[in-house]
């Protein structure tokens, strides 16, 4: 039998790889973004106006990624190549927490990290996430350390979120809005806690 030629042969492979790899790039990713939600209800600081500042999320670094993660089991998680976030997740997670905030202290003046050395705060939160995506089980789950300092770095309050939410419906769309309604309960429990942390008259 004749042989064909090395470059005849590599020629043939490279071929070969270009037909099957075929419509690979034909697939488009979908972007996901968090939102802030409409309409929540407001809570009272006593007429006082305050200036909160929503300091950096920290995630995990399994969730520091483009890629919407989902757990499959205790000790495995799934990258959905074509379901990505259209912005880092923790700048998401604080511009979104900052603008629920403004809507539930209609009275305070919120800005979210990064902020200006020279901004004097009255006070401060940090938000140090453990968990944040879709379950085996398929509900959304939530998990957060929270504090909330004074504007010279006294802590006033600290509290442990464990937040779950109902994924109604199938795909990441529905996935992504569970995660946004575990965020507003969270944006909640934070405007709870500092109007709880406020000094009374």
């Amino acid at each position: 039998m004749r042989r064909l030629p090395c470059r005849r042969i590599a020629a043939l492979i490279a071929i070969m790889a270009a037909l099957s790899c075929y419509g690979c790039g034909s697939k488009q990713a979908q972007h996901y973004m968090l939102s802030p939600t409409p309409g929540l209800s407001p809570v009272s600081t006593d007429g006082r106006s305050i200036t909160v500042g929503v300091g950096r999320v920290v995630l995990p670094d399994y969730l520091m990624r483009p890629e919407i993660v989902t757990r499959t089991s205790a000790s495995e998680v799934r990258l959905a190549e074509f379901n990505r976030w259209a912005e880092p997740l923790d700048e998401t997670m604080v511009r979104v927490l900052a603008e629920n905030l403004s809507d539930l202290l209609p009275e305070a003046r919120v800005i979210g990290y990064p902020w200006s050395v020279a901004t004097p705060f009255d006070y401060r939160i940090t938000v140090n996430v453990k968990s944040f995506e879709q379950r085996p089980d398929g509900k959304v789950n939530l998990a957060a350390v929270w504090r909330i300092l004074d504007g010279d770095g006294k802590v006033l309050d600290t509290g442990k979120a464990d937040l779950t939410s109902e994924v109604e419906g199938k795909g990441y769309e529905a996935i992504v809005y569970a995660m946004n309604t575990a965020l507003t309960r969270l944006s909640e429990e934070l405007a709870s806690a500092l109007s709880g942390s406020l000094p009374r008259p």
